[in-house]
C-alpha cells in the first residue's frame, strides 16, 4: 500500500523547474529537480511522461519519485478534481479548501522507503508550502495544514542529510584508514623481500676478494715469521 501526500499552491504561485532549484539551493538543500526531454528550467515543474518520470539529484545521487502535478478542475485526467478534493479535506477535519485554477502536487511512496528517498519527497513538498504557498495534506490520514505541517517533514529530511553525510564521512574515513594500513603492509613486504634477499652479487665477490687478501697477507706474515710457509 503506497502513502500518499498532497500540496494545493494558489494559482499562480506555482514554481517553474528553475525557481524551485533556486529555493532549494537558497536553504542549502541538497537537491536539484532535473529536466527530462525537451523541459526547460522556465516551465512549470511537473513529472515528464507518467510513473516515475520526476527526477531529482539528491546528495549527488539521481532518483525518480512517484511525483505528478497539475492543477485542480473539474475534469479527469487533465485536473485534480476540485470537489472531490474539498470533500477529503472536509472529512479530515480542514477548513481549507481548493479553488479551479490551484496546482496540485501529489507524490506516493511505499510505508518501509529507505530514509534517504524520502528525504526529497520531504523536501519538495515543504519547500511548497514554506516558499510558494502551499497547504499541505495526507491522502488518507487527517494530517493537514501549513508551516506546522511542512516543517515537520523539512525537520525530518535535515535530519536524514546530517546523518547520510556522517555516514560519508564515517566511510571515506575507513577508506583512508585502509589505504593507509595497505601503504605500510605494502612496505613491511618490501622491506622483508629485501633481508631475504641477502647481500647482492656484487657485495659478496668483494667479501670474497678481501677475505682471499686478508689470507694471502696472515700468509706472508707467518712466513716472515717463521721462515716456513703455513
Amino acid at each position: 500500500m503506497s502513502l500518499t501526500y498532497e500540496v494545493a499552491v494558489p494559482k499562480g504561485n506555482w514554481p517553474s523547474f528553475g525557481q524551485m532549484n533556486a529555493a532549494l539551493q537558497q536553504r542549502g538543500y541538497p537537491l536539484r529537480v532535473l529536466l527530462q526531454g525537451d523541459q526547460k528550467l522556465d516551465d512549470p515543474m511537473q513529472e515528464f511522461d507518467g510513473f516515475l518520470s520526476f527526477h531529482v539529484e539528491f546528495m549527488g545521487e539521481s532518483q525518480e519519485m512517484e511525483v505528478y502535478c497539475q492543477p485542480y478542475g473539474p475534469k479527469f485526467p487533465d485536473h485534480r478534481i476540485t470537489e472531490d478534493t474539498n470533500e477529503h479535506l472536509e472529512q479530515i477535519g480542514s477548513e481549507f479548501r481548493v479553488k479551479d485554477g490551484d496546482h496540485n502536487m501529489n507524490v506516493g511512496f511505499g510505508p518501509s522507503i529507505p530514509q534517504k528517498y524520502f528525504a526529497p519527497y520531504c523536501l519538495l513538498m515543504g519547500t511548497l508550502v514554506r516558499d510558494f504557498g502551499g497547504y499541505g495534506y495526507e491522502g488518507q490520514g487527517p494530517s493537514f495544514g501549513r508551516m506546522d505541517w511542512a516543517q515537520e517533514l523539512l525537520d525530518d529530511a535535515e535530519s536524514i542529510i546530517e546523518y547520510e553525510r556522517k555516514l560519508a564521512d564515517n566511510a571515506a574515513a575507513k577508506e583512508r584508514e585502509d589505504a593507509d594500513a595497505a601503504l605500510v603492509a605494502q612496505t613491511s613486504a618490501q622491506e622483508a623481500a629485501k633481508q631475504k634477499k641477502g647481500f647482492p652479487l656484487w657485495r659478496t665477490l668483494a667479501v670474497i676478494v678481501v677475505m682471499l687478501l686478508l689470507a694471502e697477507f696472515v700468509d706472508k706474515n707467518i712466513y716472515n715469521f717463521t721462515g716456513t710457509g703455513a
